[in-house]
Order: C-alpha cells, then sequence, then structure tokens
C-alpha cells in the first residue's frame, strides 16, 4: 500500500500538458510573424519599406490597416492570401506602431488585459520581443535627435506617466455629477498646474500629503 501512495504521489508531479502551453505564450507571435515574413516574403517587404520610407514616426491602426489593403491589391500579388496570414492578423490586433528605421516595433493587444511588443528590423527581417520598458524607451527615439542618445528618462529619480488610456477613443466625462468633487477643480487648472508648477507642492497645498 506504501508504494502504491508513493507512485500516486510522484505521479501528481509531472506536468499537465495543458498547462505547458502558457509558458511559451510570449514567443508564440514571434513565432508566427517569422513565419509569415518565410511565407509572403515579397508582400511584407514591401509592407514594411512603405512604413519606414517617411523616417521617424508613429502609425495609427488605421494607417497600418490601409497600407496593407494597398500592397493587397496590387496586380503582381494577385491571388496571395496576405491579408488572411497571420501577419495581417498581428497587425489588426496592433494599436500603435512606432518606426525608426530600420526598426518598426509594434503594441499588439491581442486580447483585453494583454500587451504584447515585437520590433521588426526590415533590412535584415528579424523579429524580436520587446518587454514594455524596452518599447518606451524605443518609442522615446522618434523625438530623439541622436539614435544612440540615452533615453530622455534616464534618471532614477524621473517620475513617468503614460497617457495612453487617455486618447480619442477615451469617453470623455462632462458632467460634474460623474467626477469626484475632489477631482472636478482639478479638470480646468491641471494644464497649466502641470507646465507651470511643482506638482507635488500643489497637491500638498490641498492637503492631499
Amino acid at each position: 500500500m506504501a508504494s502504491q501512495r508513493t507512485t500516486a504521489d510522484l505521479s501528481d508531479l509531472v506536468p499537465r500538458p495543458e498547462k505547458l502551453p502558457e509558458l511559451t505564450r510570449l514567443h508564440s507571435m514571434t513565432d508566427r510573424v517569422k513565419g509569415s515574413i518565410a511565407e509572403y516574403r515579397n508582400q511584407i517587404v514591401l509592407l514594411l519599406s512603405r512604413y519606414v520610407a517617411n523616417g521617424k514616426h508613429m502609425l495609427q491602426p488605421h494607417e497600418l490597416r490601409s497600407e496593407l489593403d494597398r500592397v493587397a491589391e496590387l496586380e503582381c500579388f494577385a491571388g496571395t492570401q496576405i491579408k488572411e496570414s497571420a501577419f495581417a492578423k498581428l497587425l489588426r490586433g496592433t494599436q500603435e506602431a512606432v518606426v525608426v528605421p530600420p526598426y518598426i516595433a509594434l503594441a499588439v493587444r491581442p486580447r483585453v488585459a494583454e500587451w504584447q511588443y515585437i520590433r521588426i528590423n526590415v533590412f535584415e527581417l528579424t523579429v524580436e520581443q520587446l518587454s514594455p520598458s524596452e518599447y518606451l524607451e524605443f518609442k522615446e527615439r522618434v523625438k530623439a535627435t541622436d539614435d544612440e542618445a540615452p533615453p530622455v528618462c534616464s534618471d532614477f529619480a524621473t517620475l513617468e506617466i503614460d497617457m495612453e488610456p487617455f486618447n480619442a477613443s477615451f469617453p470623455r466625462m462632462t458632467r460634474p455629477s460623474r467626477l469626484h468633487p475632489g477631482v472636478w477643480p482639478y479638470k480646468e487648472e491641471c494644464p497649466e498646474l502641470i507646465c507651470n508648477t511643482d506638482l507635488v507642492s500643489v497637491f500638498r497645498g490641498r492637503g492631499m500629503d
């Protein structure tokens, strides 16, 4: 009986097959992109070349998709299924793209509350996964005059706030009843305060230590 219990206990330690895919999810996206590049090399090379043709800039989702449509409609690519490829699905889930030639970095939201960041070298067609901090650092290069310059926010004591959730698609609250009483006074004051005032001193003066 003791040996039977030992065997049963050891079997519980074997990883279950259904748990294993979670360990490789981060790499699956880059693998799919590499597979698409191998299958639709000419189309994707042309598409990426058009993305980086204008130098450093940001690309919005509609710009990514419209350029994909133009490439797919070219007569020389008639009959191909580039719009059904994994790369096209990746672009449909991309919320923004950062272009710093020869690289293009994509911020992809494949599902709710999940973000993944990848960077593609357009010349070498290499694909790599980025962490959120690496993506933000790369994004800062759009405004930098020197590609090799250190990040803008390189000081350890710098507070960096990502305002991305508050973009054009974010619902704007206009009725005072929808805002907390303690927040409403800041609605008109915030732009001026951020530009001209030490925010820590302002909040302390409001009793928000």
